[in-house]
């Protein structure tokens, strides 16, 4: 633990979980405990905007049809030209009957990348049909 001496200034980084956050507002709270026997611990709203790094349309998929029928979508991504951008792995939360691939990258040239999603024909009567959502992705510096 850190110590700050009596009379002094110190700074606390803190670091915040933007996942899920691109274009809206975030608010986090840190606790920090203290020696003040009146004050044993200071609560400190941590606000702001996060940056969406790209579009991604659409934001979730629903594949829905009969059943044993295959289903396929696909999923734009758009990134921001000012920022560095790298599909790092696409996967679903449930792919047991998802199948899925990286059909175009986002590289020099092309202004989009593009998964395409689908379901396999299945023999079964019924078929759960998951949600994906928003591939991982790298960005920044």
């Amino acid at each position: 633990m850190r110590q700050i001496p009596p009379g002094q200034e110190g700074s606390i980084e803190v670091k915040v979980n933007t996942d899920g956050y691109g274009g809206g507002k975030i608010r986090e709270s840190v606790r920090i405990r203290t020696n003040d026997p009146n004050r044993p611990w200071i609560e400190v709203a941590v606000t702001g905007m996060v940056e969406k790094f790209a579009e991604i349309r659409p934001e979730r998929v629903h594949l829905a049809g009969p059943a044993g029928s295959p289903l396929v979508t696909e999923v734009e991504i758009i990134p921001r030209k000012d920022l560095p951008f790298s599909i790092g792995e696409v996967k679903a939360k449930n792919g047991t009957f998802i199948n899925y691939e990286l059909t175009e990258r986002c590289t020099e040239g092309k202004n989009r990348c593009v998964i395409r999603v689908k379901t396999p024909a299945r023999k079964r009567a019924s078929t759960p049909m998951p949600s994906i959502s928003a591939p991982t992705a790298k960005y920044g510096p």
